[in-house]
């Protein structure tokens, strides 16, 4: 193994996403619950979306194949039109998936910015809408000295610890 700072903070990156993903699914179903592995092995779920994962997992173990197909059920989920049953049950095939990684999700998710941090973050957004890029520049930089990353995306931004 080749060990470098960037492939730690792409590690820490991606349990991110897996969090903000499970903390979508437990406000979309209402539920804090999520069933035991071995509870999951007696019924063994459907496992709809994360499927491609279990069969890459029961391809001779192919690990990569299988996190790949996480990531790609994670992008392709539209959770807003999940009826809260279709969430628990999307949220249980998440965890089984999960759990037969080893992976254990952090139990706060990530840590809520601070109301300063946000307020500049805005500022920072509507600057760059306005492509007034010399503001917005300076914005991410007064947010970086205060310990905090702003990760644009499409649609907005996200704020993370450095």
């Amino acid at each position: 193994m080749n060990f470098t700072l960037s492939s730690l903070e792409d590690a820490k990156a991606a349990l991110n996403r897996l969090s903000k993903f499970d903390m979508q699914l437990r406000n979309a179903s209402g539920t804090d619950s999520v069933p035991s592995y071995e509870e999951f092995c007696a019924a063994f779920p459907e496992l709809g979306i994360f499927q491609p994962a279990w069969d890459s997992l029961n391809d001779d173990l192919n690990t990569p194949e299988a996190l790949g197909h996480v990531f790609s059920a994670i992008r392709k989920a539209d959770i807003p039109s999940l009826s809260p049953e279709e969430a628990a049950r999307l949220r249980n095939a998440f965890h089984f998936i999960l759990a037969a990684f080893g992976i254990i999700l952090p139990e706060e998710g990530q840590e809520e910015a601070p109301e300063e941090i946000r307020t500049l973050a805005d500022q920072r957004w509507q600057a760059k809408q306005n492509r007034d890029w010399t503001e917005a520049d300076r914005l991410r930089a007064e947010v970086a000295a205060l310990g905090w990353v702003i990760k644009d995306r499409k649609d907005g931004y996200d704020l993370a610890r450095k």
